[in-house]
């Protein structure tokens, strides 16, 4: 019985998928960035394929942006955008996705200079399309942003993977980026094989799910906090960042205990 309600399941999402064309996006289909800035009283909302550069996108394909945070001019967003495909549900919240970060400069200028909320009344130019920050990655999620504008920290992982949860490289970027180019810096490798431990005394890198990756912070300019899980136990490291992208070294994680 088991078996065949799972068959049904299955089936019905399917379905559901093909009637909405919602693909593999099913759950977050038709995801957008919105912004609002209070003072102005302007607001602005961003459909994730209208924000994509041409090719980065297969066709009919979805855009799901995430985990936006604002520029060090305060007027522009960076955020990281999920490729997904145009047909059949999956898993929607998972990691092992095409996953780039993407800089959007100015978050007004196709929006008009009008106040009271006439941006969202007219009908707005098409924008400039977002920057790609990360073309030569697989996965870069979590963009953080340093206290001084200068370093953008984020989760990284070169090639492909399989795993719902996995072992991440924490990545670092001079910011703002050059006009030409792209380039980062490994702070933290993927960190292989099992730890010794497994009670927070041993590091096992950036490892978990969505939730260990969103917790990635900046303590102050100099100091990241994350938290990583090693068989049952989630522990919180730190590690030691220096401005313009650069590690020094490996960067020791400390920290260990239950979070």
């Amino acid at each position: 019985g088991a078996e065949r309600g799972g068959d049904a399941l299955l089936a019905g999402k399917f379905a559901l998928g093909d009637r909405q064309s919602t693909g593999e996006a099913l759950l977050v289909h038709s995801s957008q960035l919105v912004a609002w800035d209070w003072r102005a009283d302007r607001l602005r909302v961003c459909k994730g394929e209208d924000l994509l550069p041409d090719g980065d996108l297969s066709e009919g394909g979805v855009a799901v942006p995430a985990h936006p945070c604002f520029d060090e001019a305060g007027g522009g967003l960076i955020f990281a955008c999920h490729s997904l495909p145009p047909w059949r549900p999956g898993l929607s919240a998972c990691l092992n996705r095409p996953t780039r970060l993407y800089h959007l400069p100015s978050l007004w200028e196709a929006a008009g200079g009008g106040a009271g909320g006439e941006e969202a009344a007219a009908p707005a130019a098409k924008a400039a399309p977002a920057r790609c920050l990360t073309p030569s990655l697989y996965f870069a999620h979590m963009p953080r942003l340093s206290p001084d504008g200068r370093t953008l920290a984020f989760a990284a992982r070169e090639g492909e993977f399989r795993s719902h949860s996995a072992g991440f490289e924490l990545r670092t970027m001079a910011w703002p980026p050059p006009e030409a180019g792209h380039g980062s810096a490994t702070l933290v490798p993927i960190v292989r094989g099992f730890p010794a431990a497994t009670d927070g005394s041993s590091f096992a890198g950036l490892f978990g799910f969505h939730d260990e990756l969103a917790s990635l912070a900046w303590l102050d300019e100099a100091t990241l906090v994350f938290h990583s899980v090693a068989g049952a136990t989630k522990s919180t490291f730190t590690v030691a960042a220096t401005g313009g992208g650069e590690a020094t070294g490996r960067g020791e994680a400390t920290g260990g205990g239950e979070a």
